[in-house]
């Protein structure tokens, strides 16, 4: 099982054994020893499960790996490949699981800020962005990695992939394809998801009033649709080459040339549909709130967020939603603001509660975020050395 960070790897491991398996970790910051032990037992079937940062893995050959887990989303394509390609290696059916949402990308943002090196910081943010992509295909895993290095798969089903084993539902999407595509539009090319979806769901975020979008004509087009279905839709129409992500760090929306001819053209357009967890389904044709993150804010760090905000309204004897609505919390664990000015620009911060609270949720932050994302230089110039080396097997 691979997790982004040691402090990650140790508690998985931790849980896993209270649940019953024989797991270990394995990162980069273990004694020597204790490292080599872990790795051994594992060889011989003591340890049935290692949980591990990149640093496991290399010239580990192990025949009998029958499921690979990537519990955190990888940091380049080429790493994955090398990762998976560990399962069945004595050609007995294997497993690989990766486990992802577009909100793991706020990690690995904070950390690619942090790297001094313009030129690395640009190469790892193109890795990152091909790993999304990958992850938000809706075509043949298999074929997709073969294309990443050159290749081609024979035949358009590789009966391996979750694509393949279980294709999604489509549904005929043309017209709120064309809804999201004017709405990108209309508001120049020039803004993120969340600010378009905002608009197409007719929000009265201050951001959104601010620029007048409300007076635009696809204001409010979408109200029907919850923001989950429209980040969806919009990674859909992304992967059909309709609309592109312009920009590294902060990228915009913009519509594709194959987009506007789409547009003219006005042919029907089928698209994977949307998938909404059964407990959300009843809540997604709500109107919007001001601020709506639900596909990309870090819900561990929101739950952590409400215990601090549960405590405070407590000692003050008033309802939590007083110190900071859920809205607010949200944004915190999308945007991460770990100074004051950063925290001013939250959604539902003024100047008292700026004075108040910034601090203590600041620091919460800055806590959660060096918990949660140990990962240091030498495992980062490790994982970059994998860009240069070839794939070891092929995945099943």
């Amino acid at each position: 099982i691979y997790c982004f960070s040691r402090r990650g790897t140790e508690e998985l491991a931790a849980h896993l054994r209270r649940s019953g398996f024989a797991a270990g970790p394995y990162h980069a910051g273990l004694e020597d020893q204790l490292r080599k032990e872990t790795q051994e037992r594992f060889i011989r079937d003591e340890i049935r499960v290692i949980v591990a940062t990149i640093a496991f893995g290399m010239g580990i050959d192990k025949p009998d790996v029958r499921l690979i887990v990537h519990y955190d989303l990888p940091k380049t394509v080429e790493g994955y490949y090398q990762e998976t390609g560990r399962a069945g290696r004595d050609d007995l059916p294997s497993e690989c699981v990766l486990f992802y949402s577009y909100g793991d990308k706020i990690k690995h943002d904070y950390f690619i800020k942090r790297l001094s090196d313009p030129d690395e910081q640009a190469r790892t943010r193109r890795q990152l962005a091909q790993v999304i992509k990958y992850c938000e295909s809706h075509e043949c895993r298999r074929a997709g990695l073969l294309e990443y290095f050159g290749e081609s798969l024979e035949g358009d089903n590789c009966g391996g992939c979750d694509i393949c084993i279980d294709p999604r539902e489509e549904f005929e999407a043309t017209e709120i394809a064309q809804k999201i595509l004017s709405a990108v539009l209309r508001t120049d090319e020039r803004f993120g998801a969340g600010y378009v979806i905002d608009v197409l769901r007719g929000s009265k975020n201050q951001k959104v009033l601010d620029r007048r979008a409300d007076e635009l004509s696809v204001y409010g087009i979408a109200a029907d649709s919850s923001a989950d279905e429209l980040h969806q839709l919009i990674r859909a129409l992304a992967a059909k080459k309709l609309l592109e992500k312009r920009g590294s760090e902060y990228p915009v929306l913009g519509v594709a040339a194959a987009g506007r001819e789409w547009l003219r053209s006005q042919e029907p357009l089928m698209l994977p549909k949307p998938h909404l967890p059964a407990k959300r389904q009843a809540a997604a044709r709500e109107k919007p709130k001001a601020i709506d993150h639900d596909a990309d804010y870090d819900r561990a760090l929101f739950e952590r967020l409400r215990a601090l905000r549960k405590g405070l309204a407590d000692a003050a004897g008033v309802p939590p939603f007083v110190i900071f609505g859920d809205v607010s919390l949200r944004h915190m664990s999308r945007e991460l603001p770990k100074t004051e000015a950063d925290f001013a620009s939250i959604y539902g911060v003024g100047a008292e509660k700026l004075k108040k609270f910034g601090p203590k949720f600041t620091e919460a932050i800055r806590d959660y975020v060096g918990e949660s994302g140990d990962v240091d230089r030498d495992d980062l110039s490790e994982l970059l050395s994998l860009e240069q080396s070839m794939p070891e097997t092929e995945i099943f």
